[in-house]
């Protein structure tokens, strides 16, 4: 044998000896802790507090709106559309009519602003009961600021159904139903 056979063959065995110490250690690293080794781990560790895991929430299933409320959705969309009123209206699963309207003036800051638009949607509301829809109550209704995008919310009327009937049959004057409203506005 030559000595450049030699030096290969050595090479080649010490190739070999490195790959099965390697092999060793990773079969020694993989191994499963005795009961004495696992002992001695757990009593290392710093006892911890246990924190509360948090479980991911499922996703809501949607109410579907029934038949009855979108025919009542679009009628009262149509009534808007006559008024001269644009905006969306909404019943909502709790029963809540809500009317969001696009005001017509510049900048409405207050009740008085967009009171005739107000009074509007509580009459397409008094309208949808006088025809027998779906039954809802509270009556809400949104003024939106269209200068911005999206939207906002700048006059917010909350009124019961019970209130503007009794202001339909004439036993309320408008001041007060004015007086039971909830009235919500930057400038009120």
């Amino acid at each position: 044998m030559t000595h450049k056979q030699l030096l290969s063959l050595l090479g080649l065995l010490a190739g070999n000896l490195v790959i099965c110490a390697l092999l060793v250690f990773l079969i020694q690293s993989n191994r499963p802790l005795t009961t004495a080794e696992l002992a001695a781990t757990l009593a290392a560790l710093p006892t911890a507090t246990s924190t509360p895991t948090s479980t991911p929430t499922p996703w809501p299933t949607p109410i579907l709106p029934s038949e009855g409320s979108l025919v009542c959705q679009r009628e009262a969309g149509e009534a808007l559309y006559r008024l001269g009123l644009a905006g969306s209206v909404h019943i909502a699963p709790g029963g809540r009519l809500e009317v969001n309207l696009h005001s017509r003036a510049p900048a409405v800051e207050r009740f008085a602003d967009a009171k005739e638009e107000v009074w509007s949607a509580l009459g397409v509301a008094l309208f949808l009961h006088d025809k027998g829809c779906v039954p809802f109550d509270p009556v809400q209704v949104i003024v939106l600021d269209t200068r911005w995008d999206p939207p906002r919310p700048q006059v917010r009327v909350l009124a019961h159904l019970d209130d503007l009937k009794a202001w339909q049959q004439g036993r309320f004057i408008d001041a007060e139903l004015v007086a039971r409203l909830q009235v919500t506005s930057p400038r009120d």
